[in-house]
C-alpha cells in the first residue's frame, strides 16, 4: 500500500509595503464644537462647563443637611 503524500509546508515570511503619505490632516478648531452656545450661556449668566463657577463652589462646600443650633 503507498504512503500518503504529507502536506506541503507554506513558510510565509512578512512582506514590508510601503505606502506613501497621504494628505496631511485637517488641525481641528481651536474652539470647542460648541462655542457660540457657550457665549450665549454667558452672555445669560448660566453654568458653562469648564468656566469657574464660584455659585457652584459656595454650594458643594456647604453642610448637606442642616444643623440644628
Amino acid at each position: 500500500m503507498a504512503q500518503p503524500m504529507p502536506a506541503p509546508m507554506l513558510v510565509s515570511q512578512p512582506v514590508r509595503v510601503d505606502f506613501p503619505p497621504g494628505p496631511p490632516r485637517p488641525q481641528p478648531p481651536v474652539m470647542p464644537i460648541y462655542s457660540e452656545l457657550a457665549e450665549h450661556w454667558l452672555a445669560a449668566g448660566r453654568t458653562v462647563p469648564g468656566v469657574y463657577d464660584q455659585e457652584w463652589i459656595e454650594l458643594v462646600h456647604r453642610p448637606a443637611w442642616p444643623t440644628l443650633d
